[in-house]
């Protein structure tokens, strides 16, 4: 089972490089799912994404402790919509 999560992580990650060249493929989901599929084949892998600083900065209290402040869930947001935004801008 192990092995089946890296390879569909490999081809997740494989898929998420492309969509940054091209813009029919969609980049995050694939780079999300590949994180989420290595992250299940290995405990190590998951031991170190839970330890990134990113990680505890943002989502460690959502995930965990189920909660947040405002301020962190608006940086969030505006992140993750100026993120799209470049996306969206840049491949029309």
């Amino acid at each position: 089972m192990k092995i089946l999560l890296i390879i569909f992580g490999i081809i997740s990650f494989v898929l998420g490089a492309i969509g940054i060249i091209l813009p029919i493929l969609p980049t995050t989901p694939f780079l999300l799912l590949s994180a989420f599929l290595f992250s299940k084949s290995s405990d190590r892998f998951h031991q170190y994404l839970i330890q990134t600083k990113l990680y505890q900065k943002y989502i460690n209290e959502m995930v965990i402790e189920r909660k947040t402040t405002r301020k962190k869930r608006n940086q969030s947001l505006f992140t993750l919509t100026l993120v799209f935004l470049l996306r969206y801008s840049l491949h029309q």
